[in-house]
């Protein structure tokens, strides 16, 4: 059966650690940006299984929580950051809440 391939598989020809360390880039530093800015981390790893993998193991793109506590499905919002936090790993958090 023939497959076909719709990404680059860069995430295939670079070690998974220099793929970490771009993934970082594509992140915000800064609980001042935008929805879309924010959802990096998870966009990032909606694009293929390979780069799931890459993403949901790289700690530093999961250290930034911005909390809204008025979130109409805060079931939602509850697990999303439950899942943050066990990403970042024994990285130091920083937490917004608004």
């Amino acid at each position: 059966m023939l497959r076909v391939q719709t990404h680059d598989p860069i995430i295939q020809w670079i070690p998974p650690e220099i793929a970490s360390q771009i993934f970082t880039f594509c992140v915000p530093n800064s609980p001042y940006t935008t929805s879309k800015e924010k959802l990096a981390p998870l966009i990032l790893g909606a694009v293929c299984k390979s780069w799931r993998a890459v993403a949901w193991s790289t700690p530093q793109l999961w250290i930034i929580l911005s909390i809204n506590i008025n979130h109409p499905d805060i079931a939602v919002k509850t697990e999303l950051t439950k899942q943050c936090i066990a990403r970042s790993g024994q990285l130091p958090l920083t937490t917004f809440l608004f």
